[in-house]
């Protein structure tokens, strides 16, 4: 459980002010992504950061918190995972070049974060755009 807490610990939060979408509560963030650029089959794209968190709450109360709060997105839900994105744009989750630009919310059921977290059941990844600096 040491190197759980140490990778814990080394996570970078961004401030709430630069996030749009409310955090789950009690959610814990276990990993941070900073925005990127880059290239994938000759297409440069853009990476919006990227935040991880997990919840003990179950995958659908957790997507129902996230339903409510952002009522104006899209939502879609496949394979037992949610989407949420913000706009009027085409968002397939099996695109990451695609989508990896439009702030979103994914809902899904944990992938062994509870190694991490004891008791984790969903996990939530938020990617966002940071206000201009």
């Amino acid at each position: 459980m040491a190197l759980a807490i140490a990778y814990l610990n080394a996570v970078q939060v961004p401030p709430k002010t630069h996030v749009s979408m409310p955090p789950y509560p009690g959610a814990v963030v276990i990993q941070t992504t900073p925005a990127q650029t880059g290239e994938a089959n000759g297409e440069a794209f853009e990476m919006l950061p990227v935040i991880v968190l997990v919840a003990t709450d179950d995958v659908e109360t957790v997507a129902a918190f996230y339903r409510e709060r952002l009522a104006a997105w899209n939502t879609m839900s496949q394979f037992g995972q949610h989407y949420f994105w913000e706009g009027d744009v085409e968002f397939n989750p099996f695109d990451m070049v695609g989508t990896a630009k439009i702030p979103a919310v994914t809902v899904m059921e944990d992938m062994d974060r509870d190694k991490l977290v004891k008791g984790a059941a969903a996990e939530i990844q938020v990617r966002y755009r940071e206000p201009d600096k």
